[in-house]
């Protein structure tokens, strides 16, 4: 591709127009590209290059970025073209030291939480589009730094416009191997599978099995037994802010209450079978004797008891002694992580009951929005 741009050189890089490109190599992509720092009218930038026999890639990658505008979605031009991006996540821990993307019980911060939420949102605009990006990969995320990070989707070299019912899913695809957990039978949701796969695993140092995150298992590995929109994939509870998911917890409190004790009812009693797997065992032994010397008595056993403790402690937050606050968090983020860090599938086990009971009660219309996950 001849752009009829003047050109400079010197020992550092070269000057093609507006465009600076240094010698420096920051990654790599198939078909013999390579990603090299540049700055643009004083901006730093990655430039994408080709080689001359895959123009026909580059110019198809550009047709297919005049459509999609959207704050999550990068227009990376290929062939020397300035994209306004930082680096790539391969090449990016330079710019993420120093921010918090997991928390030290092993949950996600509110920072990776958005990054993740950056991505789909970048996939739910391509899909209205009707587009498939078809190359969702931890390499075609790119990482902004500006007030805050925020990830971006890159390369759409092997994208493809659907026509009507269309789908993609096909040996076309490049989907790093490492990422394929599901087989969806279309491709726009497969990409929803990958695209949060992608990031919950490219930025976590465990294994998959080690990942104390059942909201995000659960959120991918549900992906292939429903068919919802990207956009919908966004109110699952792993997306809820921590002042989301205590409201949940208290509504459902406050509706389990309303059942009769004396004749179980199938609410109750799906509630309670969840314990073991939800509690992993009595509850009391997973709280501080201190904690618990100001709650009273209630059965250690039952799901049910617990949701009445943290929904008392909520709603009468400020009445709770000095010490027993400061040992619990400030409300909603540290009351949230002490009992999460001690449940950690509470959460999502309590929404997999309430989806199947409550989800079509007004009460809980705003948790269940979407699809039931």
């Amino acid at each position: 591709m001849n752009l009829n741009l003047p050109i400079s050189c010197n020992e550092d890089g070269r000057m093609v127009g507006k465009l600076f490109i240094s010698n420096k190599e920051i990654a790599k992509g198939s078909n013999g590209t390579i990603v090299l720092e540049g700055i643009y009218e004083g901006r730093p930038v990655a430039v994408k290059r080709l080689v001359r026999a895959y123009n026909d890639i580059a110019v198809k990658e550009i047709q297919n970025l005049i459509s999609p505008t959207h704050p999550t979605f990068e227009k990376s031009l290929a062939c020397d073209v300035a994209a306004d991006y930082s680096i790539r996540l391969d090449y990016m821990d330079d710019l993420i030291h120093g921010f918090n993307l997991w928390n030290s019980d092993g949950y996600p911060s509110p920072l990776l939480l958005k990054l993740m939420r950056d991505m789909i949102s970048g996939v739910s605009h391509l899909h209205e589009l009707e587009f498939v990006h078809r190359d969702l990969k931890p390499q075609n995320v790119l990482i902004l730094n500006e007030r805050s990070l925020c990830a971006k989707l890159s390369d759409m070299g092997i994208s493809k416009h659907l026509v009507g019912d269309m789908s993609t899913l096909s040996n076309h695809g490049t989907v790093s191997s490492s990422l394929i957990l599901l087989q969806a039978a279309d491709g726009r949701h497969h990409e929803q599978s990958i695209c949060l796969a992608s990031v919950v695993f490219s930025f976590s140092a465990l294994p998959v099995a080690d990942i104390p995150l059942g909201a995000a298992w659960n959120a991918i590995s549900t992906l292939q037994k429903i068919k919802p929109k990207a956009s919908d994939v966004l109110n699952h509870p792993l997306f809820w802010s921590a002042e989301m998911r205590l409201s949940f917890l208290r509504d459902t409190s406050d509706r389990v209450e309303l059942e009769d004790r004396e004749v179980q009812s199938d609410l109750l009693k799906s509630l309670e079978n969840i314990g073991p797997l939800a509690l992993g065992g009595r509850w009391n032994e997973k709280l501080d004797p201190s904690f618990l010397n100001n709650i009273g008595q209630y059965r250690f056993h039952s799901v049910r008891d617990l949701l009445r403790v943290m929904r008392n402690k909520l709603s009468h937050y400020r009445e709770i002694p000095a010490e027993i606050q400061q040992l619990i968090g400030a409300v909603p983020e540290g009351f949230d992580r002490y009992f999460r860090s001690r449940f950690p599938k509470l959460l999502i086990e309590v929404y997999k009951v309430m989806s199947k009971y409550c989800s079509k009660e007004d009460c809980f219309a705003k948790y269940f929005n979407g699809p039931e996950f």
